[in-house]
């Protein structure tokens, strides 16, 4: 009787952990998925925003301070880069 009690309340407690841990997986997933969008978003208004007003270097400097504090994300602003030819 004890064996048996034992089996069913070890098959329990496994069913319950593999639900758990499942239903964390899928939550964190849609979580690091939805933050990722929400950057790559800002990212893309910022480059965008670049790209169409075609700025010097400083009215460059003055976009991308603007971007200081936007997002606590990257709460220093926004950094760019441009790759040699």
């Amino acid at each position: 009787m004890i064996v048996l009690s034992y089996q069913m309340s070890s098959d329990i407690i496994e069913n319950d952990a593999s639900a758990l841990l499942e239903s964390s997986a899928s939550y964190q997933s849609k979580s690091i998925a939805a933050w990722l969008d929400e950057n790559l978003a800002s990212f893309s208004m910022a480059k965008r925003t670049i790209e169409q007003t075609k700025p010097d270097q400083t009215a460059l400097q003055k976009i991308l301070d603007g971007y200081y504090g936007y997002n606590s994300n990257y709460p220093n602003g926004i950094y760019i880069a441009d790759m040699p030819s």
